[in-house]
């Protein structure tokens, strides 16, 4: 594989159980990509059940592999029943930003106070006979 044709991605996925989380590391060293980092896999409570699981073991794991290998992954993973779900991202990797040791004045800019007008009260309609109504309408129509 050439340097330049690796992209990282992130593998985040539902298993089972604890130690089928091993079974994604597996495949995913067999396409020989390079695992740079992985979390702890925590059990949680699925709010709906999949595939008749109501809790699973939930993780992440950051690896660099080449994209026309990622299809093949895909694919392999699908199949594995173990899993529940998964879903590769190319994550948004952000440097941390540090804080000004002294926080500045933000002046917010302000609008003019202008009062509320008060709702003039308008007269109610003039309610019409439905003779005068078809008075009116063949009028309009002329």
């Amino acid at each position: 594989m050439e340097e330049k044709n690796i992209k990282t991605y992130e593998i985040g996925f539902l298993v089972k159980e604890e130690n089928n989380a091993d079974e994604i590391i597996k495949v995913i060293n067999d396409y020989k990509a390079n695992i740079t980092n992985k979390s702890q896999v925590k059990k949680i409570q699925l709010a709906y059940p999949i595939k008749k699981e109501t809790s699973a073991y939930f993780g992440y794991i950051h690896f660099s592999i080449s994209p026309e290998n990622i299809i093949k992954l895909n694919d392999s993973l699908k199949i594995n029943s173990k899993i529940l779900r998964f879903l590769i991202t190319t994550p948004v990797i952000t440097e941390v930003a540090t804080l000004p040791s002294k926080p500045s004045k933000r002046i917010i800019p302000t609008k003019p106070f202008r009062p509320i007008q008060p709702v003039k009260k308008t007269e109610p309609a003039q309610v019409l006979s439905n003779e005068a109504l078809e008075k009116k309408l063949e009028e309009i129509l002329k």
